[in-house]
């Protein structure tokens, strides 16, 4: 004999504690999301292999540097604390390792290998070291002389 499900009535009358709501089974509440809300959602969501497409794009621009939350302001929001003690969007040091690491693994785009990620506050650079004419010196030549300009 096969066996059947009852099914289970809700009842309108629920017992209820003072100052908690209960919705039935018949009702239905639907709050729709501020744009706060969505820019918290987006700039806390992680997508795999966002770092390599970025790297992948910024080699193919042709443009010496670019500041990476001018560029991809949606996919690197500023880190900022909201009203509820939780933080949202991406510390610059975070973002500089996602694009280190991207650059220094095997599968690495072509041309990565001379692309610099600098860090100024809370800004992210990336440097292309070829169509800057920079290939030749290494960063810590760089450093140095940018060092000995601002003393």
């Amino acid at each position: 004999m096969a066996r059947t499900r009852r099914k289970v009535e809700s009842t309108d009358s629920a017992e209820t504690t003072p100052g908690v709501e209960i919705k039935t089974n018949k009702e239905r509440t639907v709050m729709g999301l501020s744009n706060e809300q969505i820019k918290a959602i987006y700039a806390n969501r992680r997508v795999k292999g966002l770092y390599d497409k970025k790297l992948v794009e910024f080699l193919g621009s042709g443009e010496a540097g670019v500041s990476v939350r001018e560029i991809w302001p949606d996919d690197f929001a500023y880190h900022e604390k909201l009203e509820d003690d939780k933080t949202t969007g991406k510390k610059a040091a975070s973002i500089k390792q996602g694009f280190e690491n991207s650059r220094g693994r095997k599968e690495a785009p072509a041309g990565s290998e001379n692309v610099d990620v600098i860090v100024d506050g809370e800004e992210v650079f990336l440097i292309n070291k070829d169509v800057a004419g920079m290939v030749a010196e290494s960063t810590e030549d760089i450093e140095a002389e940018l060092a000995e300009v601002t003393a």
